[in-house]
């Protein structure tokens, strides 16, 4: 989209664009894709199916974080009519996103927009421009756990009259901080809010450990997958941050790769289930 904003978040080796795509007049947010570090962005991605028909740009874009196989995206869309802020939640693997406004539609909304989402593990924050009938105020939400989504929210008014413009927002685990511009003052204003953390949804455990022989290896080696059902990806990737992508020969409760054509080397192995599970190991090849 001509002047809306991308963004770029990452984690492992996922690296996300998020941008503002048109595509015969419709302004719909949408995601490249690289599961290398960056080195390649093989998929494109909507990550917004409100499918908002605009022929001008509307200057607000995307922003958002990633969850082992999960994307979640925050960004503006006036499909229904009102400005409203949306929460997108993708898929990596499976390349399919659902998209739902966070307030919705209620009495006295005039509009909201430019979006900013954050997180600390499974716990996220999300903050927004708003303009209803009590004036104009930067509104935010939180949730301990993202997979929920996003239920309520609160709002922060400007030191006078109603020039608020300008938001962020960051987390640390157990935090959560907000910052804004008062048009009418100048200031930079900043706010903190703490929470609870509950370990069993703040610090899930991505990544798992399991039998992988003969190692070191030469020609082949295999994976014993215990209670691994489905498998999305795997790729070995070495300490330059180079991939190589694997294809699984599946039997009895095994994973056979092939290392025909791998240069020989120290790597890291990297599988991902169905459902976005890191399982992690080091293998040398010989």
């Amino acid at each position: 989209c001509d002047c809306c904003p991308a963004s770029l978040v990452s984690s492992g080796n996922n690296s996300i664009m998020l941008f503002r795509n048109v595509l015969s007049g419709i302004r719909d947010m949408y995601a490249g894709i690289s599961s290398d570090g960056g080195m390649t962005f093989l998929n494109t991605a909507p990550m917004d199916n409100t499918n908002w028909m605009l022929s001008s740009c509307p200057a607000s874009g995307p922003d958002g974080f990633v969850i082992g196989d999960s994307i979640y995206t925050a960004f503006m869309s006036s499909a229904s009519g009102t400005s409203l802020v949306y929460l997108s939640h993708s898929s990596i693997s499976a390349l399919s996103s659902s998209t739902a406004p966070i307030t919705g539609l209620f009495t006295g909304l005039y509009a909201q927009n430019y979006p900013r989402i954050a997180n600390a593990g499974n716990a996220a924050a999300v903050v927004w421009k708003q303009n209803a009938s009590s004036g104009n105020c930067i509104a935010y939400s939180f949730t301990n756990n993202i997979s929920n989504g996003f239920s309520g929210y609160n709002t922060i008014t400007a030191a006078t009259g109603s020039g608020i413009i300008n938001t962020d927002a960051a987390m640390s685990p157990g935090a959560v901080h907000i910052v804004w511009e008062d048009d009418n003052t100048g200031n930079v204003m900043y706010m903190k809010g703490t929470y609870s953390i509950t370990t069993s949804v703040q610090q899930p455990v991505e990544k798992e450990s399991f039998d992988l022989y003969p190692n070191p290896a030469s020609e082949s080696f295999t994976v014993s997958l215990k209670s691994i059902i489905n498998i999305s990806s795997c790729r070995l990737t070495d300490n330059a941050g180079r991939s190589i992508e694997l294809k699984p020969s599946v039997k009895n409760g095994k994973a056979f790769f092939s290392l025909i054509g791998v240069p020989k080397g120290n790597y890291y192995f990297i599988l991902i289930d169905t459902t976005g599970k890191n399982y992690n190991g080091k293998i040398i090849v010989q």
